[in-house]
């Protein structure tokens, strides 16, 4: 469990860096553009690559606490159907999830040769492989969750910030 709580912390850390960097970064480069009709050469290029990486990161965390999208028929639906659809379901995400994530290690190894075009000492890999490691840490928090085990820190915040009786 120990475990668990340190790796849901470390995804959720890194999605709130990458886009507070990115936040930041667009940020800076309008006041630039605005104050001294200038701007950072890699600015739009990086927070392009940023995207990706809050986008898989958050979806990840989103899964395991039960706050991403679902089919509310099948989460509405009782006894063995719920049990039947969850499981057909868990058993497609996993087969598209790994999927994705195999094409996505193949595409971002043959991207590791490459470089960003206004920062050539890093390399497209680390962009690329946002991919493989969304998907990996999506179908590893789902089976936490399944299990019971994944921090659901998240969710009840997202409860209580939401909370409907406290709309009246």
């Amino acid at each position: 469990m120990r475990t668990t709580r340190y790796i849901a912390a470390a995804t959720l850390h890194l999605a709130t860096l990458c886009f507070i960097a990115m936040f930041g970064i667009c940020i800076v480069n309008i006041a630039m553009r605005a104050i001294w009709d200038t701007s950072l050469g890699w600015s739009e290029e990086v927070s392009r690559y940023l995207i990706p990486w809050v986008t898989f990161l958050g979806a990840a965390l989103l899964a395991g606490s039960g706050l991403h999208m679902t089919i509310v028929d099948w989460k509405d639906a009782s006894g063995w159907r719920r049990t039947l659809l969850r499981a057909v379901s868990d058993v497609v995400t996993f087969v598209t999830l790994g999927f994705i994530a195999y094409i996505g290690w193949r595409y971002a190894m043959q991207m590791s040769g490459r470089s960003l075009i206004t920062l050539p000492d890093v390399s497209m890999f680390v962009i690329y492989v946002s991919l493989p490691v969304g998907c990996a840490l999506y179908m590893l928090f789902i089976v936490l969750s399944r299990f019971g085990l994944f921090p659901n820190e998240l969710a009840q915040m997202y409860v209580e910030q939401n909370d409907p009786e406290d709309l009246s």
